[in-house]
Formats: structure tokens, sequence, C-alpha cells
């Protein structure tokens, strides 16, 4: 049931999305729209919260320190890969001076998310 609950959920917020994003560009005027793209803010913003909650809970249940180093294993592999693939695009099709900054940051946010998602969504959790 929960799962299910879940899956909706997220598909409601996928098409709400894709809603919010067509009343931007197509420059909807209106006091429902405004009302809308508010509402779909405030629903985003609760869901931000909840998997920060939800991300704090699950870390603070790791007790075994072979837990934390598949953790930590996962998050240096993300980020090794994703480095070599934002490399690998910024030689192959910039052709100019590469950005070790952007590349590194980029992917230690992008492989921080990785596994925060993993740990979060991931079978073992109680709730």
């Amino acid at each position: 049931m929960k799962k299910n609950f879940i899956i909706y959920f997220y598909s409601l917020l996928i098409v709400l999305g894709i809603i919010t994003a067509l009343i931007v560009f197509k420059d909807f005027d209106g006091s429902i729209a405004i009302a809308f793209i508010i509402g779909f803010i405030i629903l985003l913003s609760l869901n931000m919260f909840y998997f920060i909650f939800r991300l704090i809970v699950e870390v603070s249940k790791l007790r075994k320190w072979s837990e934390i180093r598949k953790i930590l294993s996962k998050f240096i592999a993300y980020f090794v890969f994703l480095c070599i693939l934002n490399y690998s695009f910024d030689k192959f099709l910039k052709s100019v001076e590469i950005d070790w900054y952007s590349i590194v940051d980029n992917s230690l946010v992008l492989s921080f998310a990785l596994v925060a998602i993993d740990l979060v969504f991931s079978k073992k959790t109680i709730w």
C-alpha cells in the first residue's frame, strides 16, 4: 500500500511539474495559474523537507562500519565515474579550456544526490 502511494505521489508530482512548465512557458496570466504554481512550489518544498528528514533518519540508523563503507564506496565510484564522464564530454564536445571546478563540483553534488536517493529509497528501510 505504501509503495503504491509513493509511486502515485511521485507520478502526480511529475504531471504537476509538466503542467507548471506549460503554464510558465505559455505565459498564462490569471489567478488560477498563479495559485497552481504557488501550490506546486509548496508541495515541492514539503517533499524536499520530507526527503531531508528521511535522509537524516536513515543516516542515523547506520551503525555498522560495513554499511558506512559500502555507502562511501558507492559515493566514490559515482564521483569518479561522473568526473570521467564530465571530463570526456568537455574534452570532446567543447574543445576549449577545461573547467576543473565545474567538473568536480557537478560530479560531487550529483554523486551525493545519487547516494542520498539510494539511501532514502532503498528496500531496507523500516518505514
